[in-house]
């Protein structure tokens, strides 16, 4: 295994398994509470709250991860994002409903999604191009195993103490361990070996310089300029029509994972099917994400064949029929066979589609403007996410089921298949073994 490439999935592997535990923290805290079980309204709401500032400020991110070192953005990131955690635990031990919580874990969250943005843009870095499509199937698929880990790790802690704040903090504090290791791994890498390229801040290994471009110019100088760099890194997508179709068409997966996200969270809570503690629920949470992670690992599996058979933008088509699928089975109930069955063909398909479109962005967008492109890429994810969130509002039962929503989910995404084909082309196979540039 190629070493730069090793060491870069060590530093996943340690964020994601401290976002399992954070997640899981924060799950048991605010939805599966014993005195305070979440209702449509309270899960909407908190997605709202946690995503919304984000998907406002995340085209900033994009230039900044063009300007500045990605190593000591993931440096300073995680360790930054660990002391939050720290904080955070010391916060839920002592005052469980304080609005600090919600506060600190919003930023935190941020900060998440900013990392994983500059570990995408980092990965071309580490391997040639004919391995980009393997390297995408197979480093999401094991931060999903990375992040599932983290959430069973964190279910065992809520299980195996006792009710109180020790209860709700440990998962905490253990994710700001793993946070701490991952910041710390990347001291690995020399400070430009992960990019930007036009960064020519070779051998400065001050933190500083997290905050200072490769011209020596200060952050503040550098927001003023953001407007201006987003507004060419749109020219730039809107000339390379393929990657801007993919973001379209993850936007609009994301959104209908999401409700179904929601629906699971509510179908776990619903005593009907998880029975009368909100442990069962919990436990029934966990096990139905469990799934669907697995059937991301199906993904790892199945996308280099299936890419290598139908070509990228296929692909697309066939994962975005996979979830399709998925919301068909759905409508027939929420039996356990149904429900793991249904979660795991979500898993697959988002997954599957989240690799194909990784790499036609990192194919097609030039290093300078690679960040950005994520950037933009994790503004729709949470965009997504927000109206997913103000759409259950409307759509769905207390119980977390319903025939007409999933029923209009599988219309919904045989259509997106559809516009898709007819803005791509479909019909031929993409050309797997491009260099990057």
């Amino acid at each position: 295994m190629n070493r730069q490439f090793a060491k870069l999935l060590a530093i996943r592997l340690c964020s994601q398994t401290g976002d399992g535990l954070f997640q899981m923290g924060l799950a048991s805290l605010f939805f599966f509470h014993p005195t305070h079980l979440a209702s449509v309204r309270d899960v909407a709401f908190a997605f709202t709250v946690l995503l919304l500032p984000f998907t406002v400020l995340i085209p900033f991110v994009g230039p900044f991860l063009d300007r500045h070192s990605r190593r000591q953005i993931l440096l300073g990131g995680n360790l930054f994002r660990a002391a939050l955690a720290f904080a955070l635990a010391g916060i839920v031990f002592t005052s469980p409903r304080s609005v600090f919580v919600c506060i600190l874990a919003l930023i935190c969250l941020g900060i998440n999604r900013f990392l994983l943005a500059a570990l995408s843009a980092a990965l071309p870095h580490t391997l040639p191009g004919r391995l980009l499509v393997c390297g995408n199937s197979f480093v999401p698929s094991l931060g999903a195993f990375a992040t599932a880990l983290g959430a069973g790790i964190g279910y065992l802690l809520n299980r195996f103490t006792s009710p109180g704040g020790v209860h709700d903090a440990l998962a905490l504090s253990f994710s700001a361990m793993m946070f701490c290791a991952a910041g710390l791994s990347a001291l690995f890498f020399s400070p430009d070996a992960l990019g930007p390229r036009s960064d020519g801040a070779a051998g400065r290994d001050s933190a500083a310089h997290i905050f200072r471009g490769a011209d020596g110019f200060s952050l503040p100088e550098s927001v003023k300029n953001t407007v201006k760099e987003l507004t060419s890194g749109v020219k730039y997508l809107r000339k390379h029509r393929l990657p801007s179709y993919c973001l379209c068409m993850m936007a609009a997966h994301r959104f209908l994972y999401a409700l179904n996200l929601i629906s699971f969270v509510l179908i776990s809570r619903n005593p009907a099917v998880s029975g009368k503690s909100a442990d069962m629920g919990l436990g029934l949470f966990v096990s139905v994400f469990a799934v669907c992670v697995a059937g991301g690992a199906a993904a790892l599996v199945l996308t280099p064949p299936g890419v290598r058979a139908v070509g990228l933008t296929r692909w697309v088509c066939v994962c975005v029929m996979f979830s399709a699928l998925s919301s068909a089975l759905l409508t027939a109930g929420c039996t356990p066979c149904l429900l793991y069955s249904g979660a795991f063909l979500l898993g697959l398909g988002v997954q599957g589609a989240k690799i194909a479109t990784d790499v036609l962005v990192q194919r097609e967008i030039g290093d300078v403007f690679r960040g950005r492109a994520f950037a933009v890429y994790d503004m729709l994810y949470n965009f997504s996410f927000v109206c997913a969130a103000c759409a259950a509002v409307c759509v769905l039962p207390e119980t977390g089921r319903s025939v007409y929503l999933y029923g209009g989910m599988f219309c919904l995404q045989i259509a997106a298949v559809a516009v898709f084909a007819s803005k791509t082309d479909c019909g031929m196979k993409f050309r797997t073994n491009r260099q990057i540039n």
